[in-house]
């Protein structure tokens, strides 16, 4: 086993020895609240600490079977996000040249037990290409289904082509912009948004009549990412809307476990294969 992976390895451990429950996004049946604008899991045990892990693949798809092998060799699931957006040069290779390798290891996830979900960038592929949202994601839909796969949520994708569209290359992502805008059941209440002369009106497509949810729309208590290579975290307010960034000393995500959750709460991670594999590659 690789250096990386073996360091994913003992995360995966320390994770399991905090006693917590670790699973999928799908793990959990959801109820949608109209007026909050959250899913609410159903059948919470309010003696257990919870886990929902999951990655956004990127291009990385063969670094996040190793990482799917890995958590399968220790009894874990998790949700992997497949983006299928053409625009990133590493993507299109795959997608393009190697997708007869890249449909074997999705299928292989999902034998392993794992969910596969949709990440998606809506926002940059209409900007970019006027490709419609709801043809997008039939297509999308449509795609996974011919190889077997059933999608139960879609999780939304940092696009650097909209932050190129609307001039915010670097620094904080434009809110009003982040593709999760896309849904119905998101907060947003801009009607239109535009990159140049091109306009698109909100909200172009729903979750729940889709049968999907999204995880950032979870009712969930805790937040930490490797997005950008590095652990963060959040803590989400009573109202349900703010949130308040925990130290450093406790974003080592076994430490934000035994230290931050709780009885009865969850707590969602994401786990990029990108930063896990050396040199960003595809392997």
């Amino acid at each position: 086993m690789s250096t990386y992976h073996q360091t994913y390895r003992q995360l995966c451990q320390s994770l399991i020895e905090t006693g917590a429950t670790i699973q999928p996004v799908s793990a959990f049946s959801y109820d949608f609240n109209e007026k909050d604008k959250i899913f609410y899991p159903r059948n919470i045990d309010e003696n257990k600490k919870y886990i929902i892990m999951r990655h956004d693949v990127d291009y990385s798809p063969f670094s996040a079977l190793k990482m799917a092998q890995v958590e399968a060799s220790l009894g874990l699931a998790s949700t992997y996000y497949i983006l299928l957006s053409h625009d990133n040069k590493k993507l299109k290779k795959l997608l393009l040249e190697r997708l007869d390798d890249v449909i074997p290891c999705l299928k292989k996830i999902q034998d392993l037990g794992h969910e596969i979900g949709l990440h998606y960038d809506f926002f940059g592929d209409y900007f970019s290409h006027k490709i419609d949202p709801y043809e997008n994601l039939m297509k999308s839909k449509a795609f996974f289904e011919q190889i077997g796969i059933k999608i139960k949520s879609a999780a939304a994708h940092g696009s650097h082509r909209v932050r190129k569209k609307v001039g915010h290359p670097r620094g904080p992502y434009p809110v009003n912009y982040i593709n999760f805008n896309i849904w119905k059941e998101s907060r947003n209440s801009n009607p239109t948004i535009h990159a140049g002369t091109d306009s698109l009106d909100l909200p172009a497509l729903s979750l729940t009549e889709n049968d999907l949810c999204e995880p950032y729309f979870i009712d969930w208590d805790w937040y930490l990412s490797d997005s950008g290579g590095n652990f963060w975290g959040v803590a989400r307010k009573n109202d349900g809307q703010i949130f308040e960034s925990l130290k450093k000393e406790k974003v080592r995500p076994e430490n934000a476990v035994k230290e931050n959750l709780k009885s009865g709460q969850i707590m969602q991670i994401l786990v990029h294969p990108v930063w896990w594999a050396p040199n960003g590659n595809l392997g």
